[in-house]
């Protein structure tokens, strides 16, 4: 791991980090393809976590997870690949796997973890297996395809792989069409009219782990209806809350492309400081004394954020989406509220996608009162395929 940059390796464990994650899984689906070879993904969860911290402390929590960390990188073949995805959710990659071998290396996790202990407590494992090209043919889809699978063997008792539900075992995954959400869709499809005219919107998206939140708003908008329309996305999680402005950081970054320099000249440079500092790829022609650096100016870095996707806006309408949006750190939370306040006559979509289980407590839970008290966006919550959705 010594020939990785630091901001991809995780503090505490040492694994491969979420952001080197995101990274590294176009090309990973890119070597699958030219070689026609099959890959799999491992979304695991440690069962009952959240008790071991309650119970003994999080520092003790905190050394359950290295030790695991170390028993996960021991099992795995040369070759494989094991991240931390958040908290005590970990991915593994297994390349030239079909999902039977995935399936089989699953069952010796499992096997294995139950005859250990890690800091003298015992776990257990849930766990989520997808494959490329058998469960779809893109990261996004099958990263789904897992992390529903994962929903499901944490509802059937946890400590096993999730399997699809029996009456769902013949369904083909991805369809060409995203099968029992047609009310959901075409309800979308009407919010986001404002934008196909011009107009900003936002829509938030909500519901369980493993509904499809995600890969509905994937389909969706990369459909032909709107081909114009530029995607930015985001995905947060519990490690991602600690750092000021990680969602817009990440948007801005993948903003930079030829048209940037153009575009930052046309910003007034007391604007441009403020982006300096939370996205230095975009300051090489801004000088940022040292001692200004920690000193952000919250009023002139919204109106930067502003100016700067409004300019983008003139070339191409936007879909920003914020997936997981429950971890946002509470400055990138008042940026979006300050966004979807001031930005109603540019062409932009924000799409934010929270898991239902995870919003009590967090600072997305105030700003969706406040959203939803001065009508800034239209909400879709997804029920199980067995279920009806609630708006």
């Amino acid at each position: 791991m010594s020939e990785i940059g630091s901001e991809y390796i995780d503090d505490l464990t040492g694994l491969y980090n979420r952001r080197f994650l995101n990274k590294s899984t176009v090309e990973r689906i890119n070597e699958a393809d030219q070689n026609k070879s099959s890959l799999s993904i491992a979304i695991i969860d440690l069962d009952h976590f959240k008790n071991v911290n309650d119970t003994y402390g999080h520092s003790r929590g905190d050394s359950v997870l290295t030790e695991f960390a170390g028993f996960l990188k021991d099992l795995l073949r040369k070759g494989d690949t094991v991240y931390r995805y958040g908290g005590d959710e970990f991915v593994c990659i297994l390349p030239d796997t079909g999902y039977e071998q995935a399936r089989r290396i699953s069952l010796r996790f499992i096997e294995q973890c139950r005859s250990m202990e890690f800091v003298k407590i015992r776990l257990t494992l849930s766990i989520g297996i997808a494959s490329y090209p058998l469960d779809g043919k893109d990261w996004f889809s099958i990263f789904d395809v897992a992390d529903h699978r994962l929903y499901s063997a944490k509802r059937y008792g946890r400590d096993r792989i999730g399997i699809p539900d029996i009456d769902k075992k013949t369904l083909i995954i991805p369809t060409k069409e995203i099968i029992g959400r047609d009310s959901e869709l075409s309800m979308i499809k009407q919010f986001l009219e404002p934008a196909i005219n011009g107009r900003g919107s936002a829509v938030t998206i909500s519901g369980e782990i493993g509904v499809g939140k995600t890969r509905l708003v994937h389909e969706l908008i990369h459909s032909e209806h709107y081909g114009s329309f530029e995607l930015l996305r985001s995905n947060l999680s519990a490690t991602t809350q600690s750092i000021p402005y990680y969602p817009f950081r990440e948007i801005l970054r993948a903003l930079s492309h030829e048209n940037s320099r153009e575009y930052i000249q046309k910003i007034p440079e007391i604007y441009r400081i403020e982006l300096a500092k939370i996205v230095p790829e975009l300051s090489d022609e801004v000088s940022v004394d040292s001692k200004q650096l920690f000193m952000i100016d919250k009023f002139r870095l919204f109106e930067a954020v502003s100016k700067y996707l409004q300019l983008q806006l003139e070339d191409n309408p936007l879909f920003i989406c914020f997936d997981n949006i429950q971890w946002a750190d509470d400055s990138s939370l008042e940026l979006i509220y300050y966004l979807l306040k001031t930005q109603r006559e540019f062409p932009v979509v924000y799409f934010l996608i929270y898991r239902i289980e995870e919003i009590k407590k967090s600072g997305f839970q105030d700003l969706l009162v406040s959203m939803t008290r001065e009508d800034l966006h239209r909400w879709v919550m997804l029920e199980p395929l067995e279920g009806h959705y609630v708006t």
